[in-house]
């Protein structure tokens, strides 16, 4: 099976990534331009079928099986992952994307004056407290008052449960606890103090189950 890889976007979806990628047995058919990838293989002699995704058609054509060739280009498109990768090395979008990256090199050139700006400002948006090579932006003590902070507000955001939960861990306290009360303190009692520890440990496992869906409460 071919190894296939694309990078890309819905057409109806927000762009986040404007760059595509598509790679066919780890050899690089095509990078660019996100809404030229689709025309770049269109006018290699590839027919993108109506209602597919740009994803998909840039998918179909690592596959011999799914990839589907216009009329009049029989025999003139690339088939083997060797002729793709020959096709985009030699083609104008790759020379054009080349140039792109030498002119951002040379705007952005490595250990130049950007990088003293991205420390200043990485270190701006740092804790006071927090080290400058430390990759964490808050400090450990802030990210515990902010953890201990959003489980008070969960509980705010949810009573029902905090209530449901006290209720029940009561009730269960008074049962377990009145079938164990007043045991000898001898070795005649030991497997019903065992038998105490067991379920005092498995009922407190099962009431933390409830706070599965206080996890995704809403927050007040």
């Amino acid at each position: 099976m071919d190894a296939r890889s694309v990078t890309t976007s819905f057409e109806e979806s927000p762009v986040v990534n404007e760059n595509a990628s598509a790679s066919q047995k780890r050899r690089q058919i095509y990078f660019g331009d996100i809404h030229a990838a689709k025309d770049f293989f269109v006018e290699l002699g590839f027919q993108c079928p109506p209602r597919q995704t740009t994803a998909d058609f840039l998918t179909s054509l690592t596959n011999p099986t799914e990839r589907v060739i216009r009329k009049g280009f029989e025999g003139k498109t690339p088939s083997t992952p060797d002729e793709f990768a020959t096709v985009w090395q030699n083609s104008e979008d790759r020379a054009r994307l080349l140039r792109d990256i030498g002119e951002f090199d040379r705007q952005y050139p490595i250990g130049g004056p950007s990088l003293d700006e991205f420390k200043k400002s990485r270190k701006a948006s740092q804790a006071k407290s927090q080290r400058t090579k430390s990759p964490y932006t808050l400090s450990v003590p802030m990210q515990i008052k902010l953890c201990v902070r959003r489980g008070y507000q969960r509980l705010r955001g949810d009573m029902a449960l905090l209530i449901t939960g006290i209720i029940f861990n009561s009730v269960m306290a008074l049962v377990v606890g009145s079938v164990f009360y007043n045991l000898p303190n001898e070795t005649t009692s030991l497997f019903n103090h065992g038998a105490l520890l067991f379920f005092a440990i498995l009922l407190a496992a099962f009431a933390s189950a409830l706070e599965v869906g206080s996890a995704s409460s809403p927050v007040e």
